[in-house]
């Protein structure tokens, strides 16, 4: 369906796309080590057939995927509707930070990973 019919079905049925939460349709979390907390999250994001743009989102933008693996998705996409399930690690070892560079909001912000 088109934008249109997804907000007419949306404005004048209460129904479709646009009545759910968004992509993400589910989430799980999954516990790796016994110590009664999650440490992966799961994401459970619905793809409806052909939606190119929103897999070059999710995978380049948000995932920072490269470009061979996003296009993968999209051709798999194209005559089907997809499912992608995405892992984000909750408790991760490294803490990195974010501040300001200078005073100046145009100025990147300092961004010191703390991998290593």
């Amino acid at each position: 369906k088109s934008p249109e019919e997804d907000m007419f079905d949306y404005l004048i049925m209460s129904s479709g796309r646009y009545t759910n939460i968004g992509l993400l349709s589910s989430s799980m979390f999954i516990d790796v080590d016994s110590d009664d907390n999650p440490d992966i999250q799961f994401h459970n994001i619905n793809i409806d057939q052909n939606h190119e743009e929103d897999i070059k989102v999710l995978t380049m933008k948000s995932y920072n995927m490269r470009r061979e693996i996003a296009q993968s998705y999209i051709d798999a996409n194209k005559n089907r509707h997809i499912v992608l399930t995405m892992p984000t690690l909750l408790r991760q070892k490294s803490r990195g930070r974010v501040s300001l560079r200078s005073s100046d909001p145009k100025d990147k912000p300092k961004i010191i990973s703390g991998y290593l």
